[in-house]
């Protein structure tokens, strides 16, 4: 498992939720994917320092979003950190287990909802194996949990960062 509670962001938190988009609404309402990808920037890059964190998430927001707010994946390659740049790709459920394997945690994309897979489970099967950190909860969950939450049975897509 990666661990991420030194990069753990809520999307809840005071001085993430306020934060705005470009059509004025908050992260806290509406920021799963952008804290997401911004967590993952953040781990990558070693970023701790919270004021930093904050830096990563204005600049996933100015870089990868449209007019409207949504992240927009082709995007992220204008996102650049500590002099690394990355691109988004999307990757099947055998390539989430080989990332994991290999530090990289992934971003899925479940309609509705994005979350944070940082490890893999092995007494467990199916979506009920990836374990997430949820922008949205402050507690460690598992994929499954997130498609029942959100009322689904797929996920739309699992997207991981690489650097260029």
């Amino acid at each position: 498992m990666i661990d991420f509670n030194t990069f753990y962001i809520n999307q809840a938190d005071p001085d993430v939720g306020s934060i705005t988009f470009k059509n004025n609404t908050t992260l806290r309402s509406y920021g799963c994917g952008v804290t997401s990808f911004s967590m993952i920037l953040c781990q990558k890059n070693n970023i701790q320092q919270r004021e930093k964190q904050l830096q990563v998430i204005k600049e996933v927001l100015n870089k990868a979003t449209n007019a409207d707010g949504n992240l927009v994946y082709g995007l992220i390659s204008n996102i650049i950190t500590n002099d690394k740049k990355y691109i988004c790709k999307t990757i099947t459920e055998d390539m989430i287990k080989n990332n994991i394997e290999k530090g990289n945690a992934v971003v899925a994309h479940v309609p509705g909802h994005f979350v944070v897979v940082n490890g893999i489970d092995n007494s467990k099967n199916g979506f009920e194996s990836f374990l997430v950190k949820d922008p949205g909860k402050r507690k460690n969950i598992n994929l499954q949990q997130v498609l029942n939450d959100y009322k689904s049975k797929v996920v739309k897509a699992y997207y991981v960062l690489e650097n260029i």
